[in-house]
């Protein structure tokens, strides 16, 4: 089961999800119902930490397809944060994840930070 957390940090009005354990089929539905949560008023960035993940299936990356699609779809930039020679990252790699679905990925919050900084700037 993931453990999933939602909290600010350190750039104003983004929020992160840090998601730990296990992500599987069971966890889909909860994961996907959190979006209109994360998405406060104010909101225009949302960083995903992944770092705590210990595995991910099929269901796991759907998901961030979806946080992705749905947070594109109204303007909000989306980072990850994951380990860079993770399991995890390794999986994200062969699926496409980076290069067919577009999301960025960074190795640490501070990273994602200043690249959602970067984007407000364009």
């Amino acid at each position: 089961m993931i453990d999933i957390k939602l909290k600010k940090v350190g750039v104003p009005n983004v929020n992160m999800l840090t998601l730990s354990g296990e992500f599987d089929l069971s966890d889909q539905d909860r994961a996907q119902g959190l979006l209109p949560e994360i998405l406060t008023e104010s909101c225009n960035g949302v960083i995903v930490d992944l770092t705590g993940v210990t595995y991910m299936d099929e269901a796991g990356i759907e998901t961030l397809i979806y946080y992705l699609q749905e947070l594109t779809r109204i303007g909000i930039y989306m980072a990850a944060i994951v380990k860079p020679e993770s399991g995890l990252m390794n999986k994200l790699k062969r699926f496409g994840i980076f290069d067919c679905v577009g999301i960025k990925v960074f190795s640490s919050v501070g990273e994602a930070e200043a690249a959602i900084k970067a984007d407000r700037c364009k």
